[in-house]
């Protein structure tokens, strides 16, 4: 990597592999995930504060409620042993350097003054904000935030270009003669987003495929922006959802309309919900709507307070999980079932994508034998 110009790296770290992108040049940004005790250790043991920096990465709004977001990985750190100055360093100057923010990441004249008070350094507990030298924020005053109001064009909320969809419409049309195929699974793993490749035994008939009759779901994907029509369908299988379904707009890299299910009535109910609502997520049993995020700009933002987001985030969570995800993330794990870069099989609008040959094949793979 570091040869073709990519000199820093924020996946998860080793002692063995951090020890060996460090001494080769390349700057380390640590996730929550990568501060093992073994790692912490090291950044104690070792004079490497100007070659790594705190980073997060995805965290979900009722995370971000409930624990903070930097913040948080910061007071883990001190927790874990590190020194305070130290773990604040690696949060703020260091990355607004590496980030070529010169400007702030320091108190220091001539800087942006962006700063925080302190009422505990353990614990990291903000008694009082402060933006361009102006106190914003005291926790003994009242806060109230502003008005949400638009804050982009008309066109960031009119960006789910499609038509209401039928049950038909996740009624799979194969060209293939009837009889049994081997086809192609996506089993979804809890611990990681990447999605492994199985295969399986499924029956084509008058045209169809009959996916409901495989054992495992359906994943479809719609081109949602109005350049092509595109659409695709895989099997989906694992720690996934086991009955209803869910469908978003939040999908990586190209934030597609994701619909993932097992029955057309429940996957044509969310992915309506979702077109309605100009982008989101929606859970949907038996023909009923469990939860629903709406995220009308650009399909995969919202403008509501965060409280009010952390709740509806919750909510759609242990919808998810009462549909039988297992998963420790389970909003992160289904929006990158589209991310054609991440291992190994991933689904697009193209079709079916083998990540590690970075191209894309079919579902059926061949007549299964007798």
């Amino acid at each position: 990597m570091i040869v073709s110009g990519v000199d820093s790296d924020h996946t998860h770290q080793t002692i063995e592999g951090m020890e060996a992108r460090i001494s080769a040049g390349m700057f380390i940004e640590l996730q929550e995930k990568s501060m093992t005790p073994e790692v912490i250790n090291y950044l104690i043991q070792h004079d490497v504060s100007e070659h790594f920096c705190f980073v997060t990465d995805d965290v979900m709004p009722d995370s971000f409620q409930k624990r903070g977001h930097l913040n948080h990985i910061v007071r883990k750190a001190i927790k874990m042993g590190l020194e305070p100055e130290k773990a604040i360093y690696a949060s703020t100057f260091t990355p607004a350097r590496r980030m070529r923010m010169h400007d702030r990441g320091v108190i220091a004249p001539g800087k942006i003054a962006d700063f925080v008070l302190l009422a505990d350094l353990q614990e990291l507990t903000v008694s009082e904000v402060f933006k361009s030298g102006r106190k914003v924020y005291d926790t003994t005053e009242a806060y109230e935030p502003a008005a949400s109001e638009r804050a982009f064009p008309q066109h960031f909320y009119e960006s789910v270009k499609l038509n209401a969809l039928t049950a038909e419409d996740f009624h799979v049309s194969s060209a293939e003669a009837d009889g049994k195929y081997i086809g192609r699974v996506m089993m979804v793993k809890d611990g990681s987003t990447f999605v492994e490749e199985h295969q399986t035994e499924v029956e084509v008939q008058d045209g169809q495929l009959l996916w409901q009759e495989s054992g495992y779901g359906l994943i479809a994907t719609f081109e949602r922006y109005g350049k092509n029509g595109n659409r695709a369908y895989g099997l989906i299988g694992g720690d996934t959802i086991r009955r209803g379904a869910v469908a978003t707009t939040y999908s990586h890299d190209n934030h597609n309309l994701l619909v993932v299910g097992h029955n057309p009535v429940d996957m044509m109910l969310a992915a309506n919900e979702v077109i309605a609502n100009q982008g989101g997520f929606c859970a949907v049993e038996d023909g009923e709507i469990l939860a629903s995020l709406k995220l009308p700009i650009g399909g995969i933002l919202t403008e509501e307070p965060l409280e009010q987001t952390a709740q509806e985030v919750e909510q759609l969570l242990n919808a998810m999980k009462d549909l039988g995800y297992r998963h420790y993330n389970p909003i992160m794990s289904i929006s990158t079932h589209s991310l054609a870069v991440s291992p190994a099989l991933k689904i697009t609008d193209f079709g079916l994508i083998d990540v590690n040959k970075g191209k894309v094949i079919p579902l059926l793979i061949g007549q299964a034998p007798n």
